[in-house]
Order: structure tokens, then C-alpha cells, then sequence
């Protein structure tokens, strides 16, 4: 008696920043039986987020696809190990077809920051948000941190698909 069916599962090649035929096979046949959206781990990097179009009872239907979100909390310090993104995805039943869909689809992008002093510690950054404030990541942390932005904007970002980031405000 669910409304919506999230499958979180753990896919995809390490490193590797697009989704493989395993991953798509795995996430058309989730989606036919049953889950509405899916939320990928393992592959250590960001893969894209989609509208999945697929037919489940006779109907066709669109599904989300986020198939690889980085890595939230890691010590990878890699271009394109060292980011993430939080996903906001959100879902109703339309009231034309009674289906589940997907109204809203947007991410933060985060980096990872380890400091150093006064001791070791890891932060999550929003990271959009932490370049306009130049007090708390100096030096290469920011340029590295750039990076990582760009490279996420430029997997993720996807007017086709209706993904779009969630800018935090001042």
C-alpha cells in the first residue's frame, strides 16, 4: 500500500561516471515492478539523474534515476571522488493518470573538506554556498572545490530531464 517505492541500490562500476548496461538492465526492471524512483551508491562518483521512461501494466510511465550521488562523507581526495550531491526529489500522484511522477527534481552540490587543524575532521560543504564565503576554505582547498562544482554542474544539470540545482541562499 505504498504511494511511492524508493530503490536505493548499491551499482555501478567504481569510478566510472556514467552508468553501465548492468545498472540501466537492473534500474528498467526495478522500475516495471514496482519502484517509482531510484537512488544509486557505490561507484564513488556522480552519475547523471534521468526521467527513465518505461511501461508498467500496460501504462507508460517516467521514473527517476539518480544512479550514482559521490561520495557524501569520504576521505578520496580525486577529481571526482571528492564531491557529491544532495538530491530533493519530489513525488506526488497525479490527478490525471493516478500515477506516481516526479514534479520536482534538484541537488546541492557538495565537497568534501578535510581539515587539518586544530585536528583532522571532514566537513560537508554546500559548495556553491562556500565559494561565495572565502572565509572558511583558503588557498588550492577552493580552486579544488571550483573544480568539484563545475564537474557537478556539468554531470547534472539536465533540462531535458528537469534537473536543476537548488542555489542556498546568502
Amino acid at each position: 500500500g505504498a504511494n511511492f517505492v524508493v530503490l536505493i541500490p548499491h551499482w555501478g562500476l567504481e569510478y566510472q561516471r556514467a552508468p553501465n548496461d548492468e545498472q540501466k538492465m537492473w534500474a528498467k526492471f526495478a522500475l516495471e515492478a514496482g519502484a517509482d524512483a531510484i537512488v544509486g551508491s557505490h561507484p564513488h562518483v556522480l552519475q547523471p539523474i534521468e526521467r527513465v521512461p518505461f511501461v508498467r501494466g500496460g501504462d507508460s510511465m517516467q521514473g527517476v534515476v539518480a544512479w550514482s550521488l559521490g561520495n557524501f562523507v569520504s576521505n578520496q581526495r580525486d577529481r571526482y571522488r571528492d564531491g557529491s550531491a544532495v538530491l530533493i526529489l519530489s513525488l506526488k500522484i497525479s490527478n490525471v493518470t493516478n500515477k506516481p511522477e516526479a514534479v520536482e527534481i534538484t541537488y546541492v552540490p557538495t565537497w568534501v573538506y578535510v581539515s587539518e587543524k586544530p585536528s583532522k575532521a571532514w566537513y560537508i560543504l554546500p559548495a556553491d554556498e562556500y565559494l561565495r564565503d572565502s572565509t572558511f576554505v583558503k588557498g588550492s582547498g577552493r580552486e579544488t572545490m571550483r573544480r568539484s562544482l563545475e564537474d557537478t554542474r556539468k554531470i547534472l544539470e539536465n533540462e531535458v530531464h528537469g534537473v536543476t540545482e537548488l542555489l542556498m541562499e546568502d
